[in-house]
């Protein structure tokens, strides 16, 4: 043997190729995974500002259009509602709203609100008598007549 020559080795390494392609596929996997993960987390806080912008500007805008519906309400001519007491006991205050600004009418006495709190409450009052009648009417209707004796 030469000076310059190394034994060579008689046991040669296998390589199985197999697995190796199948242990790079698993770690390709996992970092895509972790790639997809990761663009998931920043879309949901991208998402989530939004949100959150676009629910600040309509809040922005829902207390602009309440203010405006309170100054038309208190330009407008005041009139005397008076809603009776609950015949079933319930006399608790009816509240009555235009796009958020709400009345709080007492029952059983004269109240002072804007003309078009009134027209809302009696439109809304004559609707649930006209439907409590029909009630009342289908109760009868569908009632069963026994007659003993």
């Amino acid at each position: 043997m030469a000076n310059n020559q190394k034994p060579t080795d008689t046991k040669e390494k296998s390589i199985d190729i197999e697995k190796l392609k199948s242990e790079l596929k698993e770690e390709l996997k996992a970092e895509v995974r972790t790639e997809v993960l990761q663009d998931i987390e920043a879309d949901k806080a991208a998402i989530a500002k939004k949100n959150e912008e676009m629910e600040t500007k309509s809040e922005a805008m829902l207390a602009k259009q309440e203010k405006g519906t309170l100054e038309k309400l208190k330009s407008e001519n005041q009139v005397d509602i008076f809603i009776p007491e609950s015949e079933i006991g319930d006399n608790t205050p009816v509240p009555v709203g235009i796009n958020g600004v709400v009345y709080t009418i007492p029952r059983g006495k004269n109240f002072k609100v804007p003309e078009s709190i009134y027209k809302l409450w009696y439109e809304s009052y004559t609707r649930t008598a006209a439907a409590n009648r029909r009630i009342k009417v289908t109760k009868l209707e569908n009632a069963e007549i026994t007659i003993t004796g």
